[in-house]
């Protein structure tokens, strides 16, 4: 049990830097890739994977990189 639950662990945690880095890559191919690095710092605080896959729908449907921005402050304003 204990050992599953080790497992689960890093589990969630590549699961969390892969979709950090996923939101990253879309917006630096939409958008500027220096301005996506900016909030690299931000994105990285978030901790739960549902939050991670909504920030990834924003990265992909927002019309411009503040609406995405929007979007990550109300979402880290929340947690």
């Amino acid at each position: 049990m204990h050992e599953s639950s080790i497992v689960q662990h890093f589990t969630e945690r590549g699961q969390r830097q892969q979709g950090i880095e996923s939101v990253l890559d879309i917006l630096g191919m939409r958008f500027d890739p220096s301005a996506a690095e900016t909030l690299k710092p931000t994105i990285e605080t978030i901790e739960d994977l549902q939050h991670l896959r909504q920030l990834l729908r924003s990265a992909v449907q927002a019309p411009n990189l503040d609406e995405f921005k929007q979007t990550l402050t109300s979402m880290t304003n929340g947690q």
